[in-house]
């Protein structure tokens, strides 16, 4: 368990939900980024300052998988928005 891990948004950010979509302005890279679904999801939990464990809890809930498959799928997106800056530090699962 790692539930005190937990990720961080940077500070630059300006993140709007349009249509349905998640959309996240980086004004230190000038660069705009569209998150799907799920990535939308693990965003939200961000916001919510959730913990790692409530993250693999929440997609096992919602998309019916396990938590081996969520904490796969989390490390990915969290290495991925770590590379474009949107959060403070590159936590792995």
């Amino acid at each position: 368990m790692q539930a005190n891990r937990k990720p961080v948004a940077c500070k630059n950010l300006n993140v709007r939900n349009i249509d349905g979509e998640t959309v996240i302005l980086n004004r230190a890279t000038d660069q705009i980024h569209t998150l799907n679904s799920t990535a939308s999801l693990i965003w939200d939990m961000i916001e919510k300052q959730s913990d790692i464990d409530a993250i693999i809890e929440k997609l096992t809930d919602s998309y019916s998988i396990n938590a081996d498959v969520a904490a796969s799928d989390l490390n990915l997106i969290l290495q991925e928005f770590a590379k474009l800056e949107l959060i403070e530090s590159d936590i792995t699962v």
